[in-house]
């Protein structure tokens, strides 16, 4: 169909479930939703989603973007716009209001932020106009219920708009409010464990962040110092999805902090207790299958930090019962040389770290340990 026949045509299908949303947000007052009310706003959030991720009229039929000289253009000549913006601009009151009275339903947040994150993901760059808006009902959502899908949505943000001098210094102070935010909500559980899905999301964001965008995590409003510290101790979780994102993050922050000098005292300061994290993990602190996220860091520290690992494996050597009472100090030794031997070959230095976690575990020798190591587990 015409691009230009798209909006004419979707009008009287879509105007009905927006004037649902309008006259709920108006009649509502400062109540929440009851429950009849409350399924009505998450069907037709779920269904505008569904709606904008197969409305793009900047793709082929193949899927593929368009180049700027075949983007579709109007009776006018001019380039078409993307209905998805004519519907999210006439949408964005309407979520104000549904936000607003629904702060303390975290379906109904995290349905508005998915609708978002599908707008974002299918307009890309001609959201900007409305980028403000986005960020500000998003930031107002997080702020009174933080949900794994905002920190999705934001992240396309830092993702597209990282480089943008107009862009820098607003998006530093975004992702600095994000951070103080989340960690503020991880610490308010009893264990991280409480928090598994956000923490996950959080350093999935960051790692993205760092290994395209590393400008934005050279800030001097943000305390990367907490936000480290945070990531090695999530390391111990017993969730993997977690241990993955936060260990992603560390090996991101090690590997990129050479290419921006400013982060290279953050590694310096809390290399040593980010080592030895990793030592108790593989220890028997962890769990085994989590143990090539831990060699990533690893490799990445012998590449990166040579001179600060050769030291902290010395202090590993010469410390009593760790990181296990199990293993000697000659193990100890030959697993530290090993480490510092393998600098490219990650294949050996995964191998290595499991031989050494099935010794600190008391378990080398035994038939299940030979059947580990013979399929490389």
């Amino acid at each position: 169909m015409p691009s230009q026949h798209i909006l004419p045509q979707l009008e009287p299908i879509v105007a009905p479930h927006l004037q649902m949303l309008s006259t709920i947000g108006t009649n509502s007052g400062n109540k929440q939703a009851d429950p009849q009310t409350r399924a009505k706003i998450i069907f037709v959030l779920k269904l505008m989603s569904t709606l904008f991720q197969t409305l793009n009229i900047s793709r082929r039929a193949d899927d593929q973007p368009e180049s700027e000289t075949c983007r579709p253009t109007d009776s006018r000549g001019e380039p078409a716009q993307q209905p998805v913006f004519v519907i999210v601009k006439q949408c964005m009151p309407m979520l104000h209001s549904i936000c607003e009275h629904n702060t303390n339903d975290p379906e109904i947040i995290n349905a508005v932020c998915l609708l978002l994150k599908q707008s974002v993901t299918t307009l890309q760059g001609e959201i900007r106009p409305l980028t403000q808006d986005v960020v500000n009902l998003t930031m107002a959502c997080y702020k009174v219920s933080p949900q794994p899908s905002a920190l999705d949505l934001v992240k396309q943000f830092f993702i597209m708009y990282g480089r943008d001098a107009d862009m820098e210094q607003p998006l530093k102070g975004l992702l600095s409010e994000l951070c103080s935010l989340t960690i503020r909500t991880i610490q308010s559980g009893v264990t991280m464990s409480d928090h598994t899905e956000l923490i996950d999301c959080f350093f999935s964001m960051l790692a993205q962040v760092l290994k395209k965008q590393v400008g934005l995590f050279v800030n001097n409003e943000m305390d990367s110092n907490i936000l480290v510290q945070c990531a090695i101790h999530s390391l111990t979780m017993p969730e993997q999805h977690p241990v993955k994102s936060a260990a992603m993050f560390l090996n991101h922050l090690v590997n990129v902090s050479r290419e921006a000098e400013s982060l290279v005292p953050l590694v310096n300061t809390h290399g040593e207790a980010l080592f030895m994290q990793i030592m108790r993990c593989i220890g028997g602190e962890a769990n085994r299958t989590f143990l090539d996220y831990f060699t990533d860091i690893l490799l990445a520290l012998n590449k990166k930090y040579f001179d600060n690992l050769s030291r902290y494996l010395n202090a590993m050597v010469v410390t009593p019962n760790f990181p296990s009472q199990i293993c000697t100090k000659e193990q100890k030794e030959t697993f530290a040389r090993t480490v510092l031997r393998e600098r490219a070959n990650k294949r050996k230095l995964q191998e290595t770290v499991r031989e050494f976690s099935l010794i600190c575990r008391g378990l080398i020798g035994s038939e299940y340990a030979t059947q580990l190591l013979q399929y490389g587990l």
